[in-house]
């Protein structure tokens, strides 16, 4: 068990690409759990190919002490519109590299 658990997410969107960079602790590594990832990993990679097929980079790093999830997207403009307002959901607004999400 963690004494001290925490987690740092980096989200941007830049033009036509979207970068998510997620760090959290975990507990010190050890023999017994040593898996490399369950069903949910397995499903979001194949999720990430049926929906963006070559345009995607998905890099998974396990440390001793954390774990580093790097995600880019190459997406088209008309599907950044579609994630970003699809049924008035979510609205995003981009200021200087900046982008404030609001329900």
């Amino acid at each position: 068990m963690l004494d001290q658990a925490w987690i740092h997410l980096d989200l941007k969107i830049q033009e036509e690409s979207v970068h998510f960079k997620l760090v959290n602790s975990r507990v010190s590594f050890t023999s017994k759990n040593n898996a490399k990832g369950g069903i949910g990993l397995q499903n979001v990679r194949k999720r990430l190919e049926l929906l963006y097929p070559s345009q995607h980079e998905l890099v998974i790093t396990e440390e001793e002490d954390l774990f580093i999830v790097n995600l880019k997207i190459q997406l088209q403009v008309e599907k950044i519109n579609t994630i970003l307002f699809s049924n008035n959901t979510l609205n995003a607004v981009g200021h200087e590299n900046q982008v404030h999400v609001s329900r």
